[in-house]
């Protein structure tokens, strides 16, 4: 498979592939982590790191600069893998304020079981922002009832619509065996 190449339009010096490669010169740079992101080292008067998910948005998706995208855009990698850059994994969202609706909604599905990937792809609101929510406003949402309270809830109405009881042991009752 042939990777196609294109100059960074911040770093004109560097190149980004579709694939996810960053080179100089010629020469692969080597990616590493800083800051919970995948980065490679740009040499621009100093060194910085920067994430080749932003290098590869705006060489291939339109991303305004890279200054910008900070302030602007969020970068989501589809399958959660950081490592994995190319422009298909990549989905570039605006930076917004969220509502405490959001909160709430994205809180609530947590609690609810549904995993913090797939909050986040839904809402667009992380888990570690719900976390600082809930630290701030003290808010949980309320507990989804438990198993025993659904199997508990069905034998009630079990009985209510039969109009025998369904069982008559309770959960301290003990069976004895009788001749």
């Amino acid at each position: 498979m042939n990777e196609t190449w294109r100059v960074s339009p911040s770093f004109p010096d560097y190149e980004v592939s579709d694939l996810g490669h960053v080179r100089r010169n010629g020469r692969l740079l080597k990616g590493f982590f800083h800051g919970g992101r995948y980065c490679v080292a740009i040499h621009r008067p100093r060194s910085q790191a920067v994430a080749v998910a932003t290098l590869v948005a705006e060489a291939f998706l339109k991303l305004p600069s890279v200054h910008a995208a900070k302030v602007s855009h969020r970068i989501i990698h589809r399958n959660d893998s950081l490592i994995d850059n190319r422009p298909a994994n990549l989905l570039v969202v605006p930076r917004r304020k969220y509502s405490v609706q959001d909160y709430e909604r994205a809180s609530e599905m947590l609690a609810g079981g549904v995993s913090a990937r797939l909050v986040r792809l839904l809402t667009g609101v992380s888990y570690s922002a719900i976390r600082r929510y809930r630290k701030r406003t003290g808010r949980r949402p309320k507990r989804p009832p438990s198993v025993l309270d659904e199997i508990m809830a069905i034998l009630r109405d079990y009985e209510a619509r039969s109009g025998a009881p369904a069982s008559t042991a309770t959960a301290g009752d003990t069976v004895t065996a009788s001749e």
